[in-house]
């Protein structure tokens, strides 16, 4: 791949915690974000925006009362796209995180 995703679906609640404070931590060490929501397909998302230019989307499904599903873009072409669609320069980085 060109960027770093997880590979299989997680599941369960304390995993999927657990997964997302650790994506958290490591965004935060490698410096300042910016995060704005943005609508996607309809449905509201949150652009994560990283001081190296590399971009993230993050969408939620529910089934009305709980988070069903975190649904994460990081396919470097379709942010291309997106980048320009939302006014944002058009190089996204394509090399893995932390590289």
């Amino acid at each position: 791949g060109r960027v770093i995703a997880a590979l299989n679906p997680i599941r369960g609640a304390d995993r999927i915690a657990r997964f997302v404070l650790g994506l958290v931590r490591k965004v935060a060490a490698r410096g300042p974000v910016d995060f704005s929501m943005i609508e996607i397909n309809g449905l509201p998302a949150g652009l994560v925006n990283s001081d190296d230019g590399s971009l993230t989307v993050v969408s939620l499904e529910t089934d009305g009362e709980q988070v069903t599903a975190i649904l994460t873009l990081r396919n470097p072409d379709k942010l291309q796209r997106l980048a320009r669609a939302l006014g944002l320069p058009e190089t996204v980085p394509t090399h893995p995180s932390g590289s």
